[in-house]
């Protein structure tokens, strides 16, 4: 995707838009994971994590990225022992030249989704209260559970959010915020976690559902068969979703494919994100959506983290405006 400069010549499109940056939790928080699991676990966790960390710092340039420091248990009690993980144990991803940040309440967890504190849909930014307890409302900010990212797909001037968020609507003044900047909003069901193969927040539709802006610019919304053929009327009421935001819909036979494969991330250029996996279905989609050399791949599989913190590429990216960033207090 191109756009024309300011002397008619062709230039290549941000993967970011103007004053933004990408957030992305510090590996540290993957050893409190692991505690619970082995220290062959913690390698796995640290490679997929590097994979797609070295992938994203690549494309939108290191010095557009903020790493979130997050607090960490080191020891974990085995009967009468304790153990504990160091650095010297493993290969951590190199991050001592990234810029560094405190993000709200984030500080305080061992694990951190900064996908789930804010959402920024042009011209706001809503903001989880308990994330930011702090930060005061403006014309710009909001308070609204618009902020949970997983419950919330966007692109364009559309949002399709969960069913649970759905039924916040006439209370959440997010909803008309958002209306009365000309978006159209529309639910997906749930998830029904007892027909999942892998566990997953139900509320959340950011682990079988993706809303894509094609090469033509036309917004595809791809869902996991797993999840569209769960019953309930659940197919029915997707389409209903895609007919109200104008959208097309394609199944995604997700059987063969890594756990959250579509918990993807897109970029302002179109290019997108996603897990290698030992199926190519869904790539092969992607790239005739969006075109091959929009499509990166991370160099290993995205299996642990899904399986462990039941979360994926999605839930450990976000995208800030600088603005809210100057807002918010950081170091």
């Amino acid at each position: 995707m191109f756009i024309e400069g300011s002397l008619g010549q062709s230039e290549e499109m941000s993967p970011l838009p103007k004053d933004h940056f990408v957030l992305i939790p510090s590996p540290a928080f993957l050893v409190g994971v692991s505690m619970a699991k082995t220290e062959s676990n913690l390698s796995y966790l640290l490679s997929e994590y590097a994979s797609m960390f070295e992938l994203l710092a690549h494309h939108v340039g290191g010095e557009n990225i903020r790493i979130v420091r997050n607090s960490v248990a080191t020891l974990k009690k085995t009967g009468t022992s304790q153990r504990t993980f160091t650095r010297r144990n493993f290969s951590f991803p190199d991050i001592k030249n990234f810029q560094n940040i405190t993000l709200g309440a984030a500080a305080n967890y061992s694990t951190v989704w900064v996908r789930d504190g804010f959402q920024a849909i042009d011209p706001y930014t809503f903001i989880n209260p308990a994330y930011f307890p702090g930060i005061n409302e403006s014309q710009t900010i909001k308070k609204s559970m618009l902020s949970e990212g997983g419950m919330v797909l966007h692109a364009q001037r559309v949002v399709l959010v969960s069913d649970a968020l759905w039924q916040t609507r006439r209370t959440d003044r997010g909803f008309n915020c958002l209306e009365e900047a000309g978006y159209v909003i529309a639910p997906l069901p749930e998830v029904i976690q007892s027909k999942q193969k892998y566990e997953f927040n139900e509320a959340h539709i950011d682990g079988h559902a993706a809303l894509i802006v094609d090469k033509n610019q036309r917004l595809q919304l791809l869902v996991a068969e797993s999840y569209s053929r769960q019953g309930n009327g659940t197919r029915k009421d997707i389409t209903r979703a895609a007919e109200a935001i104008g959208a097309g819909v394609f199944e995604i036979d997700d059987r063969n494919l890594v756990p959250l494969s579509l918990n993807l991330v897109q970029f302002e250029d179109g290019s997108i994100i996603v897990s290698k996996g030992q199926s190519n279905d869904l790539i092969f989609v992607l790239q005739n959506m969006v075109g091959e050399d929009k499509v990166l791949i991370t160099e290993v599989p995205i299996v642990q983290i899904p399986q462990f913190l039941f979360g994926s590429i999605r839930c450990l990216i976000n995208i800030i405006p600088k603005s809210f960033l100057e807002t918010i207090s950081v170091s």
